[in-house]
């Protein structure tokens, strides 16, 4: 099931040429082959559904057409989604302010994340999306509809600055300087441009009275591995499909490798294929995750055909790519799963919070934020997911 730019219409655009072509969907067999839409594959409601069952509006700005899955299954969650597709061709954005720069590697096809300044480019179409909002307009400042009770957005100048090796056009360095985490100039400048974004939302806010009342959650949905450039070890990703053969039916591999056999029975000979020491070293595996140890994370691959059959942690710095980008995510190691998180609102206190907590814990956070029930997320039910832990005492 693809979720990128690959179902767009045209991904050499910034609409994705009008938004999501059903051709490129997959069919659901159990239901007359219909087209399976992104909003249609969560199994659980989102936040923005329980927002908008109460009466609250709601906003979300991303990266792809795809992601209108924030909908959730009803289809309906999100009363104002903006994805520009962030691997469309550059182009000049007068009503964000921005013109991408030219880079000398005409042949890259990844869009606005090929240079720094692009990626800091495409973020402000984001920054001044949310802006309008803040306004009480739709995105696109097309119409006035009220400020939403529930939005956001997302950047990615800092995951560009942690994957580029050098900046094609300034020359930069990209990724951090040393062990223990110091930006390198490339990644420094995005952090910059980060913080002044938020600065001017935060702006915003004030202006529009809103600052008071608001609570600002500043997250990563994950890291990137790895830290230390001197662990890279850049692997061809095609390179665990070779080895595998007609074994495999699919895998996805960055940072990590998520395996889905032909058939699991094969499980067993894979496991022992991938055990073999010259194999480890050639895919560079730190642990295998088969069986029992996969079950006790995951559901079952032979219950849930989501989940893959096999996945490999792999050692720091491995990443499955023929090009040269120095990180990737996927994986989980510590740089991938040790991310961060700020929640803000006026009047609290500053602290530190050091009690072990997951990205899961945000979403039924802001549901109780919102003054709702977090139980109204079938998902915090299925896990047994607890709010964040200390917020709440200090908003009391």
């Amino acid at each position: 099931m693809a979720m990128d730019e690959s179902i767009d219409t045209d991904l050499t655009r910034l609409d994705g040429g009008g938004g999501i072509n059903t051709a490129f969907l997959r069919r659901d067999p159990q239901n007359g082959c219909k087209t399976v839409l992104p909003h249609e594959y969560l199994r659980v409601n989102t936040i923005f559904e329980v927002a908008k069952a109460a009466g609250l509006r709601t906003a979300w700005i991303d990266k792809h057409p795809s992601y209108e899955w924030t909908n959730g299954p009803s289809g309906t969650g999100v009363d104002d989604f903006f994805g520009p597709e962030i691997n469309s061709v550059p182009v000049a954005l007068p009503f964000a302010g921005c013109t991408p720069v030219p880079y000398a590697d005409a042949t890259r096809d990844d869009g606005w994340t090929t240079a720094l300044a692009n990626a800091r480019c495409y973020d402000l179409i984001h920054v001044q999306a949310l802006i309008n909002q803040i306004h009480g307009y739709t995105h696109d400042r097309g119409k006035w509809v009220g400020v939403p009770a529930l939005f956001g957005t997302n950047f990615q100048a800092v995951s560009v600055g942690q994957k580029l090796n050098t900046d094609p056009v300034t020359g930069e360095p990209g990724g951090y300087a040393d062990v223990l985490g110091s930006p390198a100039a490339g990644l420094a400048d995005q952090l910059d441009f980060v913080d002044q974004s938020i600065g001017r939302i935060v702006q915003e806010l004030r202006a529009q009275n809103l600052y008071h009342t608001t609570l600002i959650i500043i997250s990563a949905k994950h890291g990137q591995s790895s830290i230390d450039r001197t662990k890279n070890q850049n692997i061809a990703g095609d390179q665990p499909g070779a080895l595998l053969g007609a074994s495999e039916a699919f895998d996805i591999s960055d940072d990590g490798s998520l395996i889905w056999l032909a058939n699991s029975s094969l499980t067993t000979d894979v496991v022992t294929l991938l055990s073999r020491p010259q194999n480890q070293q050639l895919l560079g595996i730190q642990e295998i995750f088969a069986g029992q140890s996969l079950i006790n994370k995951f559901n079952s691959p032979l219950l849930d055909p989501r989940t893959p059959d096999i996945i490999l942690k792999v050692n720091t710095g491995v990443i499955f790519t023929g090009g040269s980008k120095i990180a990737e995510h996927g994986g989980f190691n510590e740089d991938d799963v040790h991310t961060a998180l700020l929640l803000s609102l006026d009047g609290m206190q500053g602290a530190v919070v050091k009690t072990a907590t997951t990205n899961q814990q945000v979403a039924p956070t802001i549901i109780r934020a919102l003054g709702l029930d977090p139980t109204s997320l079938a998902a915090v039910n299925k896990e047994q997911i607890h709010v964040l832990p200390v917020f709440f005492e200090q908003t009391h």
